[in-house]
């Protein structure tokens, strides 16, 4: 058997265990596990809720509480909004390493009690513990959400001819990781005041309010967040799962000059790097214009990458005239690099 490295299990090993080894006997789901699928919805008398779980580990140690508290909210949170619904209910695990301050549970308790306040998200369970095993505080979420449209917006929803736009920044959470965990390496790259500014961008780090106004407004045929494997994952899972091909262009990925220089600097490729908070959205071409105002009213940066074409025609990546293939998913570059760092104490 294969030896499996940090982050998300390869695709084939993770459709066997759907395949062969999660059974569903109640009809009332009606949409179950999936590859690329990252929540599940139910119907409940004439009601449908979509539900999903998630793990936020406090790596690195650096980050501040309030950071961890804002992915134990928004990592699931954002699984139930590009399903089409509302986060609105909220069951979370914390698992604690021998020896932790009391103080130290109550203020993460309270700061996730804040974030799920502004949301109006209500916790109504969960577990908090000591246990031997843990060697790191570990925090995991369920997120129920009700459907706040006519119908779920799933990711195997795209269409030929669908535009396909991505909001926010290639590889954000990447560099935020960085200005926590290699302070000095970013500092000499983007100076003391990039360092002070990418610390503070981990609210970003969310695509609960582009995904919820877009189902609201103009909903999209399908979305996914950019998350573990970064846009090589999420576009192939996409198409993977609603049957098409197509076509990305590179001079139009939203890639910072500070990110650049940071993916230069390491020798980082930008599509396989996890970039939660951005937004793959599939929509009629014709709507295209009305996203990015929409987004664009609201704060939201967002880029028109590429198109979905039909099966058969390929996928491909335009760089500077030249028609190459488009990176099949592998190795995330950020659970690679930050695993040897740690090793390597680097």
């Amino acid at each position: 058997m294969k030896k499996l490295t940090q982050g998300k299990l390869p695709p084939n090993l993770l459709r066997k265990i759907i395949k062969e080894y999660i059974g569903i006997v109640d009809k009332k789901v009606l949409v179950g596990p999936e590859v690329g699928f990252d929540s599940a919805i139910i119907q409940i008398t004439d009601d449908k809720i979509v539900v999903t779980t998630d793990p936020a580990l406090f790596i690195p140690r650096e980050i501040p509480i309030e950071m961890f508290a804002f992915g134990l909210v928004h990592f699931a949170g954002s699984d139930i909004a590009v399903f089409g619904a509302k986060p609105k209910w909220m069951i979370y695990n914390l698992l604690f390493p021998p020896y932790t301050d009391s103080s130290f549970i109550l203020d993460i308790a309270k700061a996730v009690d804040k974030e799920c306040k502004k949301w109006n998200i209500s916790i109504i369970g969960g577990h908090t513990g000591v246990y031997s095993g843990i060697k790191i505080p570990i925090g995991t979420t369920t997120m129920i959400g009700e459907l706040i449209s006519d119908r779920p917006i799933l990711p195997s929803g795209a269409k030929p001819g669908d535009s396909i736009i991505l909001t926010k920044w290639l590889g954000l959470e990447f560099l935020v990781a960085l200005s926590y965990s290699k302070p000095n390496l970013i500092e000499n790259l983007l100076g003391k005041k990039g360092l002070e500014k990418y610390r503070t961008l981990y609210t970003m780090q969310t695509t609960i309010p582009e995904a919820m106004l877009l189902t609201k407004e103009l909903k999209p045929h399908a979305m996914h967040d950019v998350t573990e494997g970064g846009l090589a994952a999420a576009l192939n899972e996409m198409a993977d799962s609603s049957n098409v091909d197509f076509i990305i262009r590179e001079v139009n990925l939203p890639i910072s000059t500070d990110l650049d220089k940071v993916f230069s600097e390491l020798k980082i490729d930008p599509l396989k790097v996890s970039s939660t908070g951005s937004l793959l959205i599939s929509i009629e071409k014709e709507k295209t214009d009305d996203v990015i105002s929409l987004l664009s009213r609201s704060g939201i940066h967002a880029s028109i990458i590429g198109e979905f074409k039909k099966k058969g025609t390929g996928r491909f990546l335009e760089i500077e005239g030249k028609v190459l293939p488009f990176p099949e998913p592998g190795t995330d570059f950020f659970a690679d690099f930050f695993v040897i760092s740690n090793n390597k104490k680097v």
